[in-house]
């Protein structure tokens, strides 16, 4: 298996950036911005909380 060229990989970084403002986005409409954890977007998100 080769590895992945440069502009797969900057499409998958975009990709997971939208993933994640959305689900930011979604969560503090929701939740409020106090009660928003990075654990709670990363879950809605599907990501690694790291």
């Amino acid at each position: 298996m080769s590895p992945r060229s440069p502009s797969v990989n900057e499409e998958l970084r975009r990709r997971s950036r939208e993933r994640i403002l959305q689900a930011t986005v979604e969560l503090v409409d929701t939740k409020g911005y106090e009660a928003t954890t990075l654990g709670d977007i990363a879950e809605r998100a599907g990501t690694a909380r790291g």
